[in-house]
C-alpha cells in the first residue's frame, strides 16, 4: 500500500503539492515481539526522483528523443561506412548491437535503489550485466580453443599461450648479496601489477560490503584458497611473507582503510544512495540557495550528482539467527568464487595479467556488485521482502555461469581433471568444516534458545506487577490475541 506522507497535500499550493506527491512511503504490517501488529514505513524498491530546476532536463524522460537520436546515428554509420573486410564487419555489427541494447537499457530498464550520479548509469550497468551474462552463456557451448580464437579476433595479444609464472622461486626476505639491493625480492614483489590491483580491489570491496568483519573474513578466506589451490594454478604459489605481509597487512589492509575512510567522508555529508525520500531533498538545497545565477546553481547541482545522498552502513548481524548465518556463508562463497573465476578464466583464455580485458571484467563486476549488495542486504534485513532484487539476481546468475564455464573448460584442458589434492589441504578444510558445523549447531540451537528463554527485565517486572495486583482486582478475561496464544501453548 502506497500512501503520501502528508494527508493534507490537496490543500497546499501547487508547487508544494507536487513536491509532497513525489514522495512515496510504503507502509507494511509488521508483527512486534509481543505479538501485536503495527505499521511502519519501509524503503520502497522503486526509485525516488527529486525534482531540481537546475537539472530538470536530466530528470525528465526522453524516450522519443533517444529513439530518434539512435536511429539517426545508425543511419549515418550504415550508409557512410564502407567495409570490405569480413572480420571488421563482424566487429562493427556486434558493437552496433551492443550499443543498441545499451540504448534500450538506458531508456527502459527498471530503476533500482541507486540514483546517483543518475539512474541512467545503473540502467546501463544492468544492460551490461545482461550482455555479459549472454556472452558467458554463449561461451559455455564453445570449446576452449574457440573461445581463445574469439578473443584473438578482438586483440592479437589475447588467446596466445602464456608462460607459467610462480612467485615462490626465491622466498628470501633479506638478500644482502643481491646487486639489486638487500630487499630485492620484496621490492620486486611490491612493484608487481598485482599489488596495485589488490589495493584498489579491496578498496572497491570495502565500498561494496561496508563492514570490517566481512572484508577481513573475505581477505583471510581468499589467502587460504590461494594456499589450497596452489597445486592447480602456479600463480597461487607465493612466499609466506607475500601472503601475510604484502597481501593481508599491506595491500588488503590499506585498501580497507581507504575504503572505510571513503565511507566515513561520504557519511558526513548525509547523502542518500538508496533513493529514499529525505526531509530535506537536494532540490530543496538548490532552491534555498536561489540568490545566485542559474549557471552557478547548475554547476553546483551537477557536482552534487556525483556524490551519494547517504552511504548506508550495512548491519549484517550474521550471528543473530540461522537465516542470517546461512546467507553470510552463501555470500562469502559467492564472492570467493568470483575471485577464483578471474584467475581460472585468465589462465584458460590465455589473457595476460595487465591486459585491459581483466580490468573491464573487474569494472563490470564492481558496477554489478554495488547495487546487488544493497538489494541483497535489503532482502535479508527486511523479513517482509520476499523478492530478490534484479541486480542481485543477475550477480548470482553470472557467478554460477562463470563457474560452470571454469569447470567445463578446466576439465577439457586437463586443469581440473584427475587433480590430486594434498592431504594437508583436505584434512585442514575437513577439520574446519566439522568444527564450524558443531559451533553453528551449538550457537543457534542451544545458546540462542537459552538466551531467548531467559525472562527479560521488562517481562519480570510485568510478572511481579501481576502478582501484586492479582489479589486486589477481579480476574479479567484475556484478550483474543492472548487467549489464542495461551491455547496454542496449552
Amino acid at each position: 500500500e502506497e500512501l503520501h506522507p502528508h494527508e493534507s497535500h490537496k490543500h497546499k499550493q501547487p508547487e508544494q503539492r507536487e513536491k509532497s506527491m513525489r514522495r512515496t512511503i510504503v507502509y507494511k504490517d509488521v508483527q512486534t515481539p509481543t505479538g501485536e501488529r503495527s505499521r511502519r514505513p519501509t524503503i520502497s524498491m522503486e526509485n525516488y526522483h527529486a525534482s531540481d530546476p537546475a537539472l530538470g532536463f536530466l530528470q525528465r524522460p526522453h524516450t522519443v528523443s533517444a529513439l530518434l537520436l539512435g536511429l539517426a546515428i545508425l543511419i549515418y554509420v550504415v550508409f557512410t561506412r564502407v567495409g570490405d573486410d569480413t572480420a571488421t564487419n563482424i566487429k562493427m555489427g556486434a558493437l552496433a548491437g551492443v550499443v543498441f541494447f545499451l540504448l534500450f537499457s538506458a531508456v527502459h530498464m527498471p530503476d533500482g535503489l541507486f540514483v546517483r550520479p543518475h539512474p541512467i548509469v545503473w540502467r546501463i550497468s544492468m544492460g551490461i550485466a545482461v550482455l555479459y551474462g549472454c556472452f558467458v552463456v554463449f561461451l559455455l557451448f564453445q570449446k576452449p580453443s574457440d573461445g581463445r580464437y574469439l578473443l584473438n579476433l578482438l586483440d592479437p595479444a589475447l588467446g596466445v599461450k602464456l608462460p607459467e609464472r610462480s612467485y615462490a622461486e626465491d622466498c628470501r626476505l633479506y638478500t644482502p648479496n643481491d646487486p639489486r639491493g638487500s630487499f630485492a625480492n620484496l621490492m620486486e614483489t611490491l612493484q608487481d601489477e598485482f599489488v596495485l590491483a589488490h589495493l584498489l580491489g579491496w578498496w572497491a570491496k570495502t565500498i561494496i560490503f561496508r563492514d570490517m568483519y566481512i572484508t577481513w573474513l573475505l581477505s583471510i578466506v581468499f589467502e587460504l584458497l590461494e594456499l589450497s589451490l596452489a597445486h592447480i594454478l602456479p600463480n597461487f604459489h607465493e612466499c609466506w611473507w607475500d601472503h601475510i605481509i604484502v597481501d593481508i597487512f599491506v595491500c588488503n589492509l590499506l585498501g580497507m582503510l581507504t575504503g572505510f575512510l571513503t565511507i566515513r567522508l561520504l557519511r558526513m555529508k548525509e547523502y542518500n544512495w538508496t533513493g529514499a525520500p529525505d526531509e530535506k531533498t537536494h532540490g530543496d538545497e538548490v532552491r534555498g540557495q536561489g540568490q545566485g545565477p542559474l549557471v552557478t546553481a547548475f554547476l553546483k547541482a551537477t557536482l552534487q550528482q556525483f556524490k551519494p545522498r547517504t552511504l548506508i552502513r550495512y548491519r549484517w548481524k550474521f550471528l543473530s539467527s540461522w537465516r542470517r548465518f546461512f546467507y553470510m556463508i552463501w555470500l562469502v562463497v559467492i564472492v570467493a568464487q568470483v575471485e577464483l573465476n578471474a584467475f581460472f578464466l585468465k589462465t584458460l583464455l590465455c589473457i595476460p595479467p595487465p591486459h585491459s580485458v581483466n580490468i573491464v571484467r573487474l569494472v563490470i563486476w564492481w558496477l554489478i556488485s554495488l547495487p546487488a549488495m544493497r538489494e541483497f542486504h535489503h532482502f535479508i534485513a527486511d523479513p517482509n521482502t520476499k523478492r530478490l532484487g534484479t541486480m542481485a539476481w543477475l550477480g548470482f546468475g553470472l557467478t554460477f555461469t562463470e563457474t560452470l564455464l571454469t569447470i567445463k573448460w578446466g576439465s577439457m584442458e586437463g586443469l581440473l581433471d584427475n587433480v590430486e589434492h594434498p592431504p594437508a589441504v583436505v584434512y585442514s578444510w575437513a577439520t574446519f568444516l566439522v568444527i564450524g558445523s558443531v559451533w553453528a549447531v551449538w550457537h543457534y540451537r542451544w545458546r540462542l534458545r537459552a538466551e531467548d528463554e531467559e525472562p527479560g527485565e521488562e517481562e519480570g517486572e510485568a510478572v511481579l506487577e501481576n502478582l501484586l495486583t492479582s489479589s486486589d482486582s477481579p480476574p479479567s478475561s484475556p484478550s483474543p490475541a492472548r487467549a489464542s496464544t495461551h491455547a496454542k501453548d496449552q
